[in-house]
């Protein structure tokens, strides 16, 4: 619903049908033999104008049922209100932060639809508006204890397009997905985290994620080695989730102790894994090439007095202050030698 007398530009990369409901709907549109030079609405009406705006993929088959602009605004509130009901609760003080991250939330989420094959919070509805391949496994988090369901679904989403190489996709859409770069192998991380927020996941959930994680794992030793060193590189900043970090102002691939301390985690997580699935021998296989990880990262990367990046293959060290490697693998080092203080 909107003021009368209104005129609103018409940008969009998909297609669009307008209905008016009540008031008028006049279209601008000069037509410059290949494209219209612009496309302007104009809603008039008495006070308001109420209409639909139906977006679609690919064919138009025509106008669905409406429900009332009053109706659908009643819907979508009591859906809100549903979700905050179950967000988790916060001192007074930060009531009105709690209702707002639950807003963002709740708006994010989108229904299954072509390459989302399961329900999918996106990381905006603004510019953002895809989800990346270490983004979700936050999102998974964030939702563990409020919605453990939701919650798997977002952790497991990209393994939905694993491909047989065990690489995932950089980012999905619903009509998109990418593998032209990729994200860190934080999943078995993740998964050790949920496992802590919820006992709702399943052993056959389990069962099901053990061999694709396991391929994502084998998938950075594989295709991510150049110099065939053992330690896993970085061909691009986009692949760290620190785009534009210093680390790699001076060429790729950089071989990064983050990454490392990320998959000696992750082998960690399967060796655990393995344990519950009553798989022993698999189980000391991921220890005991964790173990060695852990080595050769503390052989590779400290320096006597901290943790540097080196180019792969070379004996080059980026110059810079990154918290890549100054912070990441102190905290994910940390974790593991926690997990095996347990």
């Amino acid at each position: 619903m909107a003021s009368a007398g209104r005129s609103s530009p018409i940008r969009a990369s998909s297609s669009s049908a307008w209905r008016s409901l009540s008031g008028q709907l006049t279209v601008d549109a000069p037509w410059l033999g290949a494209k219209s030079a612009h496309i302007v609405l104009t809603l008039a009406g008495p006070a308001t104008w109420e209409g639909v705006i139906q977006v679609y993929p690919s064919v138009w088959e025509g106008h669905p049922p409406y429900r009332p602009f009053a109706a659908a605004v009643a819907a979508a509130d009591q859906s809100y209100q549903a979700w905050l009901a179950q967000s988790l609760p916060v001192p007074a003080a930060w009531a009105e932060a709690r209702q707002l991250a639950a807003y963002i939330n709740w708006s994010c989420v989108v229904a299954p639809r072509g390459h989302h094959q399961r329900p999918a919070m996106l990381m905006s509805k603004n510019w953002m508006n895809k989800v990346w391949s270490w983004d979700h496994c936050f999102n998974a988090l964030a939702l563990a204890r409020q919605d453990p369901a939701l919650a798997w679904d977002q952790f497991v989403l990209f393994f939905d397009h694993q491909e047989p190489s065990g690489a995932i996709p950089d980012h999905l859409t619903d009509s998109t997905r990418s593998f032209r770069f990729y994200k860190p192998p934080i999943h078995g991380w993740a998964l050790r985290e949920l496992l802590k927020r919820t006992d709702a996941i399943t052993p056959h959930q389990l069962a099901a994620v053990y061999a694709p994680l396991a391929r994502w794992t084998e998938w950075w030793f594989r295709y991510r080695d150049d110099d065939g060193d053992g330690v896993p590189q970085y061909n691009h900043g986009n692949e760290s989730g620190w785009d534009n970090g210093t680390v790699f102002s001076e060429g790729v691939p950089v071989e990064s102790p983050d990454l490392s301390a990320y998959l000696v985690i992750q082998m960690d997580a399967l060796a655990e894994l393995a344990t519950r699935l009553g798989k022993p021998a698999e189980a000391a296989h991921w220890r005991e090439r964790a173990d060695r990880l852990l080595a050769l990262l503390m052989a590779h990367f400290w320096n006597g007095d901290q943790f540097v990046a080196q180019r792969s293959g070379s004996p080059i060290v980026p110059a810079g202050d990154s918290a890549l490697v100054l912070c990441l693998c102190c905290w994910a080092t940390g974790s593991k030698k926690q997990s095996r203080a347990r």
